[in-house]
């Protein structure tokens, strides 16, 4: 009896941190605005660095087009990938 009553109650918590993971998953907005809390608090963390305020931009880039890959924040965590391109001007002749 008892190997059922524990059975239960693995089953339950395993219930409940399924659901309480859901509901923040929603919550959250699939961890986007989660990703923008703990970016803002290491953002606070690193605000002596001389980083904090730089941004750093992932290129790649052949004879006509660039494109920008990818964008490191302020926090040194990369966003993207990103699917900006741009063309180069064509020469006068």
């Amino acid at each position: 009896m008892i190997i059922v009553e524990v059975v239960l109650v693995v089953v339950v918590v395993v219930v409940v941190v399924v659901v309480v993971t859901v509901v923040v998953v929603q919550y959250f907005n699939n961890f986007r605005y989660l990703y923008l809390l703990l970016s803002w608090t290491d953002l606070l963390k690193k605000q002596s660095s001389s980083l904090y305020h730089k941004n750093v931009f992932l290129v790649s880039q052949d004879s006509s087009e660039t494109s920008i890959v990818g964008y490191a924040g302020p926090s040194g965590h990369l966003v993207g990938p990103l699917s900006l391109k741009m063309t180069t001007a064509g020469s006068a002749d």
